[in-house]
């Protein structure tokens, strides 16, 4: 079987920047086939751009994580310029972590300022159905899975694909590597495979 995994951080690939323990994603790539071009800090519009990368027709599943309705696409982060990060895009929490390290930096103020005074929650969350709609209208419902660790993302998830929740055991088993520990990883790891 010759899975793919994109998305966001939940499916990435962290071994570049933590080795303590395997990720579910690593985890499954010991017994499976797999090829992974999720990327951690990436916002859905990223994700679906991902798909421009391969050929779904050449993977017997895709495994795909959406991500927080409230990260927005920029083509140059003001931190994270290399690394697992590299390709990250914008969020209030990690732009207020920085401007904290780095309170001078005139873009970090201006990515906060455009959160504080001009940002819309419901319209992010209109734009994120739309998009999450937009990228799996291109996939096929019956060999696709789609997860994520964020709270209530599954309510955009159409039924007729298998949606596989994370946030319950994301707050569960919190963790440095694909958001949870090594036990969290292993669990969610075997729930995954029970649907493959």
């Amino acid at each position: 079987m010759k899975i793919l995994l994109m998305g966001d951080s939940w499916a990435a690939d962290w071994s570049s920047q933590y080795d303590q323990y395997q990720g579910w994603p690593n985890l499954l790539a010991e017994q499976y086939n797999t090829q992974n071009i999720a990327q951690a800090g990436v916002c859905q519009y990223s994700i679906n751009q991902q798909l421009h990368q391969i050929n779904i027709s050449d993977y017997d599943t895709i495994i795909v994580s959406i991500t927080s309705p409230y990260r927005l696409y920029t083509p140059q982060h003001p931190v994270h310029t290399t690394g697992l990060h590299l390709n990250s895009d914008l969020i209030y929490t990690d732009l207020e972590y920085h401007l904290t390290e780095q309170p001078d930096n005139k873009q970090i103020q201006s990515a906060i300022g455009f959160y504080k005074h001009h940002f819309d929650t419901a319209h992010a969350e209109y734009v994120h159905e739309l998009l999450v709609a937009d990228l799996l209208n291109q996939l096929p419902h019956q060999n696709t899975i789609v997860t994520s660790n964020i709270a209530h993302n599954g309510d955009v998830v159409p039924d007729r694909f298998s949606y596989l929740e994370g946030h319950s055991i994301h707050q569960s088993y919190p963790g440095k590597i694909n958001h949870m520990n090594e036990e969290g990883n292993q669990l969610f790891a075997d729930s995954i495979q029970s649907l493959l």
